[in-house]
């Protein structure tokens, strides 16, 4: 974790409490000349329906603090049935990202099957500017936990997600994780674009390490960077292929003028000298 802002607060927030299991998301606004006008920050309790808004001011001020009520319609829409949320091996996980447009959550959700565990993900999307209460909700596809989301631009978001597959004849069921996939979301259409595979296999790896993700990620424009541990660290976007283009420019100038520099004329075989024996001298000269 790292610190994005810090500032005095003239202003003690006594609506509502942030809990220990809380998550939070942070989002910066910037004038024209690149300095912080305000920072709004989005707080999702892992185990509560409550989300909230703050907006504090570069003089500590808060300038917004109200809740999210759509987030209780949430809850009880998604928690119909036999669903519940879920307890996660390390912890429950409440997933929250903020855009310009709109405050973003994951649920991840649990019910006891016949045999197994049933496991999804419910996406909400709460616009910001909204006069009445107003969300959309996105449930992905097949049987999962969503660890980890992020921003990518304005647009999209990026999910780490544990699948489950418990489509097994009874012998076979189990309830662990078998891969962790990533899934792209446009914000704007509320649709998955692209889901793929990270990581094959967890079996392959201990047991604590199934409990999260071994993947960090984040994003800045339209710059990812994410880091694996038995791997190293990977970075893609547009920006880092231009600053790479350029790398390799310079290396290969850099190659070319040193080969130019150190070109030398070719060495002419000179004849040997003959030695003393040869010339038929004794030892002793």
């Amino acid at each position: 974790a790292s610190i994005l802002w810090m500032g005095d607060s003239n202003h003690r927030i006594q609506t509502r409490q942030i809990l220990d299991d809380s998550m939070l998301a942070c989002l910066r606004k910037y004038d024209n000349d690149g300095k912080t006008t305000a920072c709004s920050i989005a707080v999702a309790s892992s185990w509560l329906p409550t989300i909230s808004l703050v907006e504090i001011l570069p003089t500590g001020d808060v300038c917004v603090d109200q809740p999210v009520e759509a987030a209780e319609w949430v809850r009880n829409e998604v928690l119909g049935g036999n669903w519940e949320i879920s307890d996660i091996a390390c912890g429950p996980v409440r997933p929250v990202v903020l855009t310009t447009s709109d405050i973003i959550v994951v649920d991840n959700l649990s019910c006891e099957g016949d045999f197994s565990t049933l496991r999804k993900s419910v996406i909400s999307f709460y616009p910001r500017q909204a006069v009445h209460v107003a969300y959309s909700t996105l449930t992905l596809d097949f049987e999962c936990e969503t660890l980890k989301m992020k921003t990518i631009g304005f647009g999209h978001i990026l999910l780490l997600c544990r699948v489950f597959n418990n489509k097994f004849e009874l012998a076979q069921a189990r309830d662990e994780p078998e891969q962790i996939d990533a899934v792209i979301v446009a914000i704007e259409s509320r649709k998955i674009i692209q889901r793929f595979c990270l990581i094959e296999d967890l079996s392959l790896f201990d047991s604590e390490l199934t409990n999260d993700i071994p993947i960090f990620f984040d994003t800045a424009g339209d710059t990812i960077g994410m880091g694996v541990w038995w791997k190293g660290i990977v970075l893609s976007g547009r920006d880092v292929s231009s600053l790479c283009a350029g790398f390799s420019s310079n290396e290969e100038l850099q190659r070319n003028g040193k080969k130019k520099k150190n070109k030398q004329k070719p060495i002419k075989k000179q004849a040997s000298r003959k030695d003393r024996f040869t010339r038929g001298l004794s030892m002793t000269g």
